[in-house]
């Protein structure tokens, strides 16, 4: 068992040693790629957020308990149902002036309580800046309205939407080491894939591994000698210089 597993690292370090710069070729080359699809398809989005606070209608008096709070705290999923209504989103998308539906608007729509509290955030993400501020705007100033006349709680505007200025990341750089590393992974496995396909005898370790017969001798290669380099003849003279040196 120990010799089976020597026999595989072996290999695995032969491929690495043998493949390594078409290994590194291949990563770059899908890392490269992973990057330019994301690019060119993944379109940038740009998101605008308000933050709200959630009281109980026990807790609207002048001392809050423990029990109050925690009260609150389990408000705050049922005042997100609320908030992904669909009666809610249509209203919020015709007062916004923006031609979505229910659906599209809660696509958009991320709503989540903030480190277990009774404070919730919904974000509203759309290519266009403009669009995703106008409709975080319009429901950040109908979501205490309507809790309050369905519930009796109430609820609070904390942080109010802003103009986003910047988008948020497409993941291209996350993308592209992601791509890099698996075209490395992949290159590496059809290599290591070729290499243990690969019946052809090349040294004596692959004869005792295949045969389980140990080696009496090996017929070493032998180098043709080189021909020795003809010795240049001398030109032969022409008439007129016999002549010359008779003369």
């Amino acid at each position: 068992m120990e010799n089976k597993n020597q026999i595989n690292l072996e290999k695995f370090l032969f491929v690495i040693k043998r493949r390594i710069v078409w290994i590194i070729i291949i990563a770059l080359a899908a890392g490269l790629a992973a990057g330019i699809v994301t690019k060119l398809l993944v379109k940038p989005e740009y998101v605008s957020y308000a933050t709200f606070y959630v009281q109980s209608s026990e807790q609207q008096t002048n001392s809050i308990t423990q029990q109050q709070i925690q009260a609150a705290k389990s408000l705050v999923d049922t005042y997100i149902v609320f908030l992904r209504g669909n009666d809610f989103l249509e209203d919020v998308a015709k007062t916004a002036g923006v031609d979505y539906s229910y659906s599209q608007i809660r696509a958009r729509m991320t709503a989540s309580a903030v480190n277990s509290t009774e404070v919730f955030k919904v974000s509203i993400s759309d290519n266009d800046p403009k669009t995703a501020y106008m409709i975080a705007t319009v429901l950040s100033n109908k979501a205490p309205s309507l809790i309050e006349g369905i519930s009796g709680g109430k609820v609070s505007v904390i942080d109010k939407p802003q103009m986003p200025t910047a988008p948020n990341s497409t993941g291209t750089k996350r993308n592209a080491v992601l791509g890099a590393a698996l075209g490395a992974v992949v290159a590496f496995g059809a290599f290591f894939v070729k290499e243990i396909l690969d019946v052809t005898i090349y040294t004596e370790e692959d004869i005792t591994e295949s045969f389980k017969y140990p080696v009496i001798g090996t017929i070493p290669s032998i180098t043709p000698l080189q021909e020795p380099e003809k010795r240049k003849t001398p030109a032969k003279k022409k008439d007129g210089d016999t002549a010359g040196e008779e003369a």
